[in-house]
């Protein structure tokens, strides 16, 4: 007798759902720059949780439960910390589980602060000191691609000793898309389609709030998902359902953004 499906999805923003917003609840002229942006945002959040890529791609794989590891403003090497910290050890023997990681930019990078995850981004005081030590480099894009890459390898090497699968996406540009292919190599668990965050040509999938997909873009993602996983790894897919238990999860028991 075949075990439950089980769709564990990690990555940023992109993979929590942020975009997905109830336009109809917003206050007049919402934007970033309103003062009531956090409040009204959080408030969404649930919706963002729900109306995502991962919950579409559990349907369509046909999995019974799809647990969402997506944070915004989360880094590569925090993703996995976050991971790490949850459910290295936890029981998940009763199900076939697949990973499908949705990588974000691989310039952020994490620490432990005060034995808090402390995901490192554009707007942190630390991140361009990181640039700047990194600016003498031969290629710091090659850098930034090793040290996402080394992080993917750790979860890869958790797959493989729990018999997991996994599969993973990669965001931004063609030139990190083609790096991280060319490192590599034939290494089929890894997607060469580039998930553009910013399509100029597909604005109807793009927020106008906040230039996430909105539900049309992840509708649009998650179909190129189920397509690419439909091509080269046909036994991950099971029968459609039109509905499944579902839990976002994105918090760390020690997180701290910043």
């Amino acid at each position: 007798m075949s075990k439950p499906k089980l769709l564990i999805t990690m990555g940023c923003s992109f993979t929590e759902g942020v975009g997905c917003w109830d336009e109809s609840k917003l206050p007049t002229g919402f934007s970033p720059n309103h003062h009531r942006y956090r409040d009204v945002f959080y408030l969404q959040k649930p919706r963002f949780h729900e109306l995502g890529w991962p919950n579409r791609l559990g349907k369509k794989l046909g999995y019974d439960k799809v647990i969402n590891l997506g944070l915004g403003g989360s880094s590569t090497s925090g993703q996995v910390k976050q991971f790490f910290e949850k459910y290295l050890d936890k029981d998940f023997s009763e199900y076939d589980v697949l990973i499908v990681w949705l990588l974000p930019n691989p310039n952020r990078i994490s620490f432990y602060k005060d034995g808090k995850i402390q995901n490192i981004v554009h707007d942190n005081t630390l991140f361009p000191a990181y640039i700047k030590f990194l600016s003498n480099s031969y290629n710091m894009d090659n850098d930034f691609i090793n040290e996402q890459l080394f992080y993917r390898n750790i979860i890869k090497t958790i797959c493989k000793f729990k018999s997991y699968s996994l599969v993973s996406f990669h965001l931004f540009n063609k030139d990190y898309g083609e790096l991280i292919q060319e490192k590599l190599g034939n290494d089929t668990s890894h997607s060469p389609i580039l998930l553009d965050d910013n399509p100029s040509d597909n604005i109807q999938h793009i927020s106008p709030i906040c230039g996430h997909w909105n539900e049309n873009g992840y509708e649009l993602v998650s179909n190129n998902m189920f397509n690419w996983i439909n091509t080269t790894h046909p036994n991950l897919i099971h029968n459609p359902v039109n509905t499944i238990e579902w839990e976002w999860d994105g918090y760390c028991l020690n997180s701290n953004m910043n």
